[in-house]
């Protein structure tokens, strides 16, 4: 007795599942509404923004309600990568990266289909769609790479404000004499022969070698030029001749099928997501 107990409960559940109803407290299901079956796939994950998405889609309905309607609903997710570096440091590799996922778009309708009796397919046993919906070209994506022009617009656009002075103040509390060296005299702040003044040196017996350090009067000068230094000129590779910045913004969408009944019941298939272009 407990087993057909079990049972019963189990078919209820299964009824239950992927169905939805546009009722004004979450889209309550209602006990006894069966909704309709669905099914739908993609020919491909990945489209330009602004172009449309293609789908295929089989639907029908065992209950007596007859459908209604047909919708496809999607979320919009942003993805945000940066990384920027200085390719004058040779002690080690200095970079800053970062990446954010944002739902910047709920979930909500994007288009509507007439349900068409002859659509129905025999062989199938179920109602076909096969046709788009729509993306909107607002969701491109943008990237800025290999920048052999540094535009300050751009940069202040798509970076934090205080992002150039935290990338110098958290690179200069890391670098060695060496590193330094590199830095003044490469950007023409001041010579290999001034710098020497900047340094003095204590014998490691450890290491059999000097240990460098700057000079403790030398700090807040050194510093100061430091400061000084643009912070374009420190993320230039003058070997590639490019700015060592990179920054991409690109879009997703997590896409649904519905297919509601006279009832407004909806079936429901699973998620897809696209990847704007």
């Amino acid at each position: 007795m407990l087993n057909i107990k079990g049972l019963s409960f189990m078919l209820l559940v299964s009824l239950l599942v992927g169905c939805e109803i546009n009722d004004p407290v979450d889209n309550v299901v209602r006990v006894g509404q069966v909704a309709p079956h669905v099914f739908w796939e993609l020919p491909t994950n990945s489209v330009n923004a602004g172009s449309p998405v293609p789908f295929y889609a089989q639907y029908y309905t065992i209950g007596d309600a007859k459908i209604d309607r047909l919708e496809v609903w999607y979320d919009v997710t942003e993805n945000i990568a940066t990384v920027v570096s200085c390719p004058l440091v040779t002690t080690f590799k200095y970079s800053i990266s970062a990446s954010s996922s944002t739902l910047s778009r709920e979930f909500q309708e994007v288009a509507v289909y007439k349900h068409i009796e002859q659509n129905w397919d025999t062989l199938r046993r179920a109602y076909i769609l096969d046709t788009i919906f729509p993306t909107s070209r607002t969701l491109r994506t943008v990237e800025w790479k290999e920048v052999k022009t540094f535009d300050d617009t751009k940069f202040n656009s798509y970076f934090p404000s205080n992002f150039a002075t935290h990338f110098k103040d958290s690179m200069y509390n890391l670098l060695k004499v060496s590193d330094f060296r590199k830095i003044m005299v490469s950007l023409n702040v001041i010579t290999d022969v001034q710098f020497k003044a900047y340094t003095d040196s204590t014998f490691n017996l450890n290491s059999g070698s000097y240990d460098y350090f700057i000079k403790e009067d030398k700090k807040a000068d050194l510093r100061s030029k430091y400061d000084g230094i643009l912070f374009k000129d420190l993320i230039y590779d003058s070997s590639a001749q490019i700015y060592k910045v990179e920054y991409t913004r690109l879009y997703k969408l997590n896409a649904r099928f519905k297919a509601y009944d006279k009832n407004n019941v909806a079936g429901v298939t699973d998620n897809k997501e696209i990847e704007l272009r």
